[in-house]
């Protein structure tokens, strides 16, 4: 962490060296350095709440530090003044660089709520499909009862905002909508054909209980959030490696999302789920 920001501020000289010499906007090697150093901040923010939250974990395990000790000091009123912050030098920055115009704004604003529905969607509706991938680990009864009982009251709840993703994207950018749909259908109706499944077993799991017909619905369940979190990947794995378009259109053929990428990145999500699963149930 230390080190990559003591690396940011040398590149933040730098382009100040190069402002004076006039070569800043014509030097390429500092621009695929610049390029290169992008996701630096984020890297090192990363690397220093691992480094602290993780070098303290060995210590609470072995009693020698309370967990209470263990637990970062913070406090609401700190996270709320550095986000404002944060929102204040971001809309200076920007909003001195852009005229405001209206029609400009309008396509911003959309795209950062389909974002930010997305991003809930994940994290809210990540953890029910990891505790259902999870039930294939846990064998005790009850304890599988007790995780269920965990998500019931907000299960369905939680995938409102995949709808209104949805939503935006066939409202605001129908263009994209439409390129993506045909280029992505298999994945995507099997995605819903395994929230559907997954819903009706978690919900018929309960009225069969006792039954020999349990035991079918809870390997729905299983199956239809593993499932549904493999598409969600698949679908992640085939914007990322990018959609054959010709004038606007979608001229690639129905399997082009089948790529050893995208089944990686359908595994990988699978494995994020289950671990925020994990995270929630120990929450």
């Amino acid at each position: 962490m230390v080190a990559l920001g003591m690396l940011m501020a040398l590149v933040g000289f730098w382009s100040l060296w190069l402002r004076r010499s006039g070569a800043l906007f014509t030097s390429p090697f500092f621009h695929r350095v610049a390029v290169c150093m992008a996701p630096a901040g984020f890297i090192a923010l990363l690397c220093g709440w691992v480094t602290t939250e993780v070098g303290r974990q060995p210590w609470t395990v072995y009693g020698l530090l309370r967990t209470s000790e263990s637990v970062s000091p913070i406090v609401l009123s700190s996270m709320a003044v550095t986000m404002t912050a944060f929102v204040v030098v971001y809309v200076i920055v920007f909003g001195s660089l852009i005229m405001m115009d209206f029609a400009y704004w309008l396509p911003i604003v959309w795209a950062v709520i389909l974002v930010a529905a997305i991003t809930i969607y994940v994290i809210l509706d990540g953890f029910d499909l990891g505790i259902g991938m999870l039930f294939a680990l846990e064998r005790d009864q009850g304890r599988r009862d007790v995780m269920v009982n965990t998500i019931a009251p907000v299960w369905d709840g939680n995938e409102t905002w995949m709808v209104l993703g949805g939503a935006v994207l066939y409202g605001v950018f129908p263009g994209a909508y439409a390129t993506l749909l045909p280029a992505l259908y298999l994945p995507i109706v099997l995605m819903l054909l395994a929230l559907i499944f997954r819903g009706v077993s978690f919900e018929f799991r309960v009225m069969t209980r006792g039954t020999a017909r349990e035991a079918l619905w809870e390997v729905g369940f299983m199956a239809g959030s593993g499932i549904a979190a493999f598409s969600q990947g698949v679908i992640l794995g085939g914007v990322i490696q990018g959609i054959a378009v010709t004038n606007g259109e979608f001229t690639g053929g129905a399997l082009d999302w089948l790529t050893p990428f995208s089944v990686l990145c359908g595994l990988a999500v699978m494995c994020g789920y289950a671990l925020l699963g994990a995270t929630w149930l120990v929450w």
